[in-house]
């Protein structure tokens, strides 16, 4: 469940930079076969949701497969 909030929050915050950006005149501009290009918001959502994604199924994986090693061990 916390993995799906982060990506939530990731998305959430990348929008709000976007908006800050568009709102004080920027634009979000790169070039690309010699020609320039626009990064709409929807760009930006993926841009930010497929490297978010695979880190929270890889933490998944790796919680799963290794055990939580948050528990203190008796000694």
């Amino acid at each position: 469940m916390t993995n799906g909030i982060s990506v939530v929050a990731a998305v959430a915050l990348n929008l709000a930079v976007y908006a800050v950006g568009r709102a004080a005149g920027g634009s979000f501009r790169f070039t690309s076969a010699g020609e320039p290009a626009e990064v709409d918001p929807l760009a930006r959502c993926h841009l930010t949701l497929a490297p978010t994604v695979v880190v929270a199924v890889l933490a998944i994986r790796a919680r799963v497969l290794g055990g939580d090693r948050s528990v203190k061990q008796k000694v």
